[in-house]
C-alpha cells in the first residue's frame, strides 16, 4: 500500500491527488477499511471523494480572509467592533493609531463611552442606531488618549440575534480634523476678510481723527476678542495712551495717563524696529513687561505697530486676563486691522492738514484785514492826535507866550512897584514852558528808545525825602500840607534812580495841580508782595477831587485830560501820568491807581526788590 498510516493499520484517510484521464490533477480524499479487522490481510475496502472544487473554495476563502485582513489592517479609515455597552471587541490598526494607543489590548482597556466630548453626546448615537438599524455620516468628537480632540465622521449598522437583540455594532470612522480644521480656517479667513471689510467701511466713513480713534475702538473687537484695548501714539521719545478701552478692569483717567519710552518697552522697541506685530502669551514671563498697578490685571497681550508713510506713527493693543490667551494667528488679525486703521488715520490727518491749511489762510485773510483796518484806524487816530496835538500845544505854548510878553511890556511901561510882580509872573510863565519842553522831550526820548535805564539798588526812602523837599516850595505856596511816611529798615530797590524821580516828579505835579488849596500830599514808602514777589512801593496820594469811573481806563493815555482838568481848568496837556507809566514799565515796575471821587487818589509805584527777581511786572 502506498500510504504508510493505511500499510500500518489498513485504517485511514488521507488527501492525495491522481491525475485525471485528461491529464490534469484532481483532488481526493482517500478512506480506507479492512474487509475483516481481526486479519486486514483478506483485504481492505477503499473510499475515493473527489474534493477538488472543496479545495478550490477553500483556497479562495483563504484568499478572501487574506485580503480582507489586509484591507483591514491597512485601511485609511478605522474599523471598529463594539458592544452596546461600548466595550471594545475589534478595532484595525488605523483606529488604534487614531485614538493615540499603541495597540489594541490598550485601547481595550478604555470603554468608548469614556472617549466623546459632551457636546457631542454619545446617547445620539445609540439612539439612532438602535432605532434605524444604521447611522452613516455622523460627525462627532473623539478624545484622543493624550486628552486632545479629533473631528470624525462615523457609520455604524446593529448586528442582531434571531431575537432582534444587538449583538455589537460594527462601524467606520474617519479622522475628519485636517478638513475640519481648514475648513475653520476658510470660514475664519471669510469672516475675517467681511470683518475687515466692514471694519475699513466704518472707519474710514469720518474723516475726523478723534472719530477714527473711537470707530477703531469699537470695532477692534470684531477681529481679535479681547478684555481691554488701547491707542498708543508716538511722541518724541515714548508712547503716550489716546484711548483705552478697559470696561471692567482701571480707571479710563488713569490709563490715558500712560506713558512708555520707547527705548526701555521691550515689546514697542520690537515693534518699532520689526513693523511686525508682537505676542506675549504670559506676561509674568516675558522679561521687560512694563510693570504698572493700573495694567498688572494684563495676563495675555498682542500688539501691531501702525504704519503711515513707511512711519511708525503709533501701536494698537489688546489684553486679555487670561494666560497663553493670544497666539500668533491674533497677532496676524490685528497686524491686518492695523492697516486699515493706518490708511484711516492718514486720510484723517490728511483731512485735517487740508482743513488747517484752510483755517490757516482764512485766518491770513482775516487777520490781513483786520491789520489793514486797524491800521487804519490807527492812521485815522494819529491824525486825530496829531491834530489835537498840534491844537493843545499850539494853546499851551501861546498862553505863557502871550503872558511873557503882555509882563515884559509891563516891566517897560508899567508902574515901577509892580515889577517884582512881574518878574514873578514871568518866572511862573517860562517855568510852564520848560516843563512843557520837558515833557515833549522826555515822550521823544522814549519813542526813540534813546533813555536807557542803569537799574541798582536803590533807598527809595531817600527818594522819598528827596521828593518832599523838591516841591516843598510850592506845596507852601499852594496852601497844600507835604507828608511822608516811611517805612523802617525798607530793602532797597532794583531801578534807575534818576528815571524813578522822574516818574515820582510827574506824580507829585499831578498831585499839587488837583489838590484844592487846604488839602493834603502824602508820600508813602512801603514792602508788599504780589504775584509771589517782593516789591518796594512809592504812594502818593492827594485829597483831591478823585477821578471818574469813566477817566479811569483812559487815565494814562497820552493827551487824555480828565474831568477833573477841565473842571478845575489846570493847565497841560495830558502827559503826566502816561510819562510816568513809561518810565516805571522802562524800570521793570507797575502803576497802579485807587481813587473815590470826592475823596481823593493814590498812584502807587510798584519797583522790584534788589534781592527779588528783576522781571518786569505789569504795567499800568
Amino acid at each position: 500500500v502506498k500510504y504508510a498510516q493505511i500499510r500500518q493499520s489498513g485504517v485511514g484517510t488521507v488527501e492525495t491527488q491522481w491525475r485525471h484521464k485528461a491529464g490534469h490533477l484532481i483532488d481526493i480524499l482517500l478512506s480506507s477499511s479492512p474487509l475483516d479487522p481481526a486479519d486486514w490481510s483478506k483485504g481492505i475496502t477503499f473510499t475515493a471523494i473527489d474534493i477538488t472544487e472543496r479545495r478550490r473554495a477553500e483556497a479562495a476563502l483563504h484568499e478572501s480572509k487574506e485580503r480582507f485582513r489586509t484591507l483591514y489592517e491597512n485601511a485609511t479609515i478605522g474599523l471598529y467592533r463594539t458592544t452596546p455597552d461600548g466595550q471594545i471587541l475589534m478595532a484595525n490598526p488605523t483606529t488604534v493609531r487614531m485614538l493615540g494607543y499603541a495597540s489594541l489590548e490598550e485601547l481595550q482597556q478604555r470603554p468608548m463611552a469614556d472617549g466623546f466630548e459632551p457636546q457631542y453626546p454619545r446617547e445620539e448615537f445609540l439612539e439612532r442606531v438602535e432605532r434605524d438599524g444604521a447611522i452613516h455620516g455622523l460627525k462627532a468628537v473623539w478624545k484622543r488618549r493624550d486628552g486632545s480632540l479629533i473631528y470624525v465622521r462615523e457609520s455604524a449598522r446593529a448586528v442582531r440575534d434571531e431575537q432582534g437583540r444587538t449583538l455589537y455594532y460594527d462601524g467606520t470612522v474617519e479622522d475628519i480634523t485636517e478638513r475640519r480644521l481648514a475648513e475653520a480656517a476658510e470660514r475664519e479667513q471669510r469672516a475675517l476678510a467681511e470683518a475687515l471689510r466692514d471694519v475699513a467701511a466704518a472707519i474710514n466713513s469720518t474723516l475726523h481723527l478723534e472719530e477714527v480713534f473711537d470707530r477703531i475702538m469699537t470695532e477692534l473687537g470684531r477681529v481679535v476678542p479681547n478684555d481691554a484695548s488701547a491707542i498708543y501714539l508716538v511722541s518724541g521719545s515714548e508712547a503716550r495712551a489716546v484711548r483705552w478701552r478697559a470696561p471692567a478692569h482701571g480707571d479710563q483717567a488713569d490709563l490715558l495717563e500712560l506713558r512708555f519710552p520707547l527705548v526701555t518697552t521691550r515689546n514697542l522697541r520690537e515693534m518699532l524696529a520689526t513693523r511686525q506685530p508682537v505676542v506675549i502669551p504670559d506676561t509674568a514671563a516675558y522679561r521687560g513687561w512694563a510693570v504698572y498697578p493700573s495694567i498688572s490685571w494684563i495676563r495675555s497681550y498682542v500688539g501691531a505697530p501702525i504704519i503711515v508713510n513707511d512711519e511708525v506713527i503709533g501701536f494698537l493693543e489688546a489684553d486679555s486676563i487670561q494666560p497663553d490667551f493670544y497666539t500668533s494667528a491674533h497677532a496676524d488679525r490685528l497686524m491686518a486691522f492695523a492697516n486699515q486703521s493706518a490708511l484711516a488715520v492718514q486720510n484723517a490727518q490728511l483731512h485735517a492738514h487740508v482743513l488747517q491749511h484752510a483755517e490757516e489762510l482764512e485766518e491770513r485773510v482775516v487777520e490781513r484785514t483786520r491789520d489793514l483796518v486797524e491800521a487804519n484806524l490807527r492812521l485815522q487816530e494819529l491824525d486825530r492826535l496829531k491834530d489835537e496835538f498840534i491844537s493843545r500845544i499850539s494853546h499851551e505854548l501861546r498862553t505863557p507866550l502871550t503872558s511873557i510878553r503882555i509882563y515884559l511890556d509891563l516891566l517897560v511901561t508899567g508902574r515901577p512897584d509892580k515889577r517884582p510882580h512881574y518878574l514873578d509872573i514871568l518866572n511862573e510863565q517860562a517855568g510852564r514852558l520848560q516843563t512843557l519842553i520837558e515833557h515833549l522831550l522826555d515822550v521823544s526820548q522814549l519813542d526813540m528808545d534813546s533813555l536807557g535805564a542803569c537799574l541798582t539798588p536803590t533807598d527809595l526812602n531817600q527818594l522819598a525825602r528827596d521828593l518832599i523837599t523838591r516841591h516843598a516850595t510850592r506845596a507852601l505856596h499852594a496852601g497844600l500840607l507835604l507828608q511822608i511816611q516811611t517805612e523802617p529798615d525798607l530793602p532797597l530797590a532794583m531801578t534807575d534812580p534818576d528815571l524813578a524821580m522822574q516818574a515820582f516828579n510827574h506824580l507829585m505835579r499831578n498831585a499839587l495841580a488837583y489838590t484844592p488849596i487846604g488839602g493834603q500830599i502824602t508820600v508813602i514808602s512801603r514792602q508788599q508782595t504780589a504775584d509771589a514777589r517782593t516789591w518796594i512801593t512809592l504812594t502818593v496820594t492827594d485829597t483831591g477831587p478823585g477821578i471818574s469811573d469813566r477817566d479811569l481806563p483812559h487815565l494814562f493815555e497820552r493827551f487824555y485830560r480828565g474831568e477833573a482838568a477841565r473842571d478845575y481848568r489846570t493847565p497841560g496837556v495830558g502827559l503826566g501820568l502816561a510819562l510816568s507809566r513809561d518810565l516805571v514799565r522802562r524800570l521793570g515796575g507797575r502803576i497802579t491807581v485807587e481813587s473815590v471821587p470826592g475823596t481823593g487818589t493814590a498812584f502807587t509805584v510798584w519797583l522790584p526788590a534788589a534781592t527779588g527777581s528783576t522781571d518786569g511786572g505789569q504795567s499800568a
